[in-house]
């Protein structure tokens, strides 16, 4: 009798770790197919992902290259400027003297309509 018993639960537990086995294994199955689907979905976005990411670095080259020409524009002002330091006043005061004439031309532009 003790047998039959021990039988009987060794055939018990045996069949709960069988029903385990193939629910893990039916898990194992969906995320196989998951990931081969996950794969799918990638190979059929990386040819746009990789056209956007092209042409954003073509962006970021064109800007980095107007960047560097104007960053080398100012280092030549720059060494003009400390060679003849001068040269930036009266740069400056040619700068002021036109936009006092641009405000006196704005100015007598306002005037004119209400002239007539």
């Amino acid at each position: 009798m003790i047998y039959e018993v021990c039988a009987l639960v060794a055939t018990i537990i045996l069949g709960v770790i069988g029903i385990e086995v193939m629910l893990w294994v039916r898990s194992l199955r969906k995320l196989t197919d998951e990931a081969k689907q996950t794969v799918q979905d990638i190979n059929a976005h990386l040819p746009y992902l990789l056209a956007d990411i092209q042409s954003v670095t073509a962006v970021v080259k064109q800007t980095s290259e107007q960047v560097g020409g104007t960053i080398n524009e100012v280092a030549v002002g720059l060494e003009t400027m400390r060679k003849n330091p001068l040269n930036f006043i009266v740069t400056l005061l040619e700068r002021l003297k036109q936009l006092s004439a641009l405000w006196q031309d704005i100015r007598r532009r306002n005037r004119e309509p209400s002239d007539s």
